[in-house]
């Protein structure tokens, strides 16, 4: 079975001006190889791609909302209380109250703020990756292709070098601790 970039690189420029099932062909194969390559384009998902994408980065906003909160939380009640005596019996009741409101507050919306941007330069850096890809030449895709899966390559190899040292680690760990 012949892959995708075979498809393409099997393609010959023809002069024909109607569309055959050749072109669609290679015009399925290019598709394929974009997606693999960057995904898909928001414009091209479906509602429930659509969906799962937002549902994604809402859960994104979240977690980073949440971490946010937690050290920036933890940053302000430090400067609070070093700085602005907040734990001091003058600044009881409706003072702290007001401080610790603030803080959550603040914490939050740097979460959501961060989250937002986070989410937001990954999609437009997405998006401008396919619309590259898309203006590209078969040749110059295929080589494009040929650097990425490489890459992807060359990085199960190393994941797969790393996995091997730790297991390799593991067992002379265990074999130091029985001779010993």
């Amino acid at each position: 079975m012949r892959s995708y970039s075979d498809i393409l690189r099997a393609e010959t420029p023809t002069a024909s001006i109607s569309a055959s099932p050749r072109d669609a062909e290679v015009a399925k194969a290019r598709a394929l190889l974009i997606r693999t390559m960057a995904g898909t384009a928001w414009s091209e998902r479906s509602f429930v791609g659509k969906a799962v994408a937002l549902l994604g980065h809402v859960l994104l906003w979240l977690v980073l909302a949440v971490c946010m909160a937690f050290f920036a939380g933890f940053g302000l009640v430090v400067v609070g209380v070093l700085g602005f005596d907040v734990g001091d019996p003058s600044c009881r009741g409706a003072c702290e109250e007001a401080w610790f409101e603030w803080l959550i507050r603040a914490s939050a919306l740097t979460g959501v703020i961060g989250a937002g941007c986070i989410v937001g330069w990954s999609t437009q850096s997405r998006e401008r990756k396919i619309t590259r890809l898309k203006s590209l030449s078969p040749s110059a895709l295929l080589r494009a292709y040929d650097r990425w899966r490489v890459r992807q390559e060359a990085a199960e190899a190393q994941a797969r070098r790393e996995e091997e040292l730790d297991y390799l680690a593991r067992r002379t760990a265990e074999h130091l601790s029985r001779r010993g």
